[in-house]
């Protein structure tokens, strides 16, 4: 007879439950944390001197 743990007591770790924490969040901010990445690559494809800061006023002042 196999051993059957289901009424035993999990003890979980503190990395089990920080992993636990954050696949919760992951999954209801799903479609917000997609979004952000899209508009963050697309906004870096079609403004790259922006993207890395090429024409900041004080870099500008600099040069």
């Amino acid at each position: 007879m196999a051993s059957n743990n289901k009424f035993q007591p999990q003890v979980r770790t503190q990395s089990q439950i920080v992993a636990k924490a954050i696949g919760r969040l992951r999954r209801k901010y799903q479609h917000h944390i997609y979004a952000v990445g899209v508009t963050l690559i697309v906004a870096g494809q079609t403004m790259p001197a922006h993207a890395f800061g090429l024409f900041d006023p004080t870099q500008i002042a600099l040069t």
